[in-house]
């Protein structure tokens, strides 16, 4: 009788390891898609949060082409949701996040800074290409030490 009720929880439970294996490598990898013209292109959904730093954290979900930066899909996902952004370009050197919402940088010594997959972004977010899978988190926070 034990031994009974054993294997039917390892059966259940190897049939959801499996289920779940399955369901973790489909995320890993891109939607292939052909356009009108034939060609294929690769999208990849993104998951973006936003931690205003009071408690409230929004989270989203976009499809984003594996050769827009993660600024551009940033900004229509914003700009879509209704949620202000400020930003100032710097020729040459990239761009600077000045605002989400109404959290402006250097209120309370506090600035906007994203991670990718929980380590600290190394690029600017109009140079970094998305990658499927990936979990972008923009933190109002005060100033990271490298």
């Amino acid at each position: 009788m034990i031994r009974k009720q054993l294997s039917s929880i390892l059966f259940v439970l190897a049939v959801l390891a499996i289920g779940f294996f399955l369901g973790v490598r489909t995320d890993r990898f891109a939607a292939v898609s052909k356009t009108e013209t034939g060609n294929i292109s690769a999208t990849s959904t993104l998951s973006l949060m936003l931690d205003y730093s009071d408690g409230k954290i929004a989270v989203f979900k976009e499809n984003t082409s594996s050769k827009e930066p993660l600024f551009e899909t940033m900004k229509r996902l914003l700009q879509k949701n209704n949620i202000p952004l400020t930003f100032k370009e710097y020729p040459g050197l990239g761009v600077l996040i000045e605002s989400i919402g109404s959290r402006q940088n250097g209120s309370e010594k506090k600035y906007w800074q994203y991670w990718v997959n929980n380590e600290y972004a190394k690029v600017g977010a109009d140079s970094y290409l998305p990658k499927t899978g990936d979990i972008i988190e923009w933190k109002f926070i005060k100033q990271q030490s490298l």
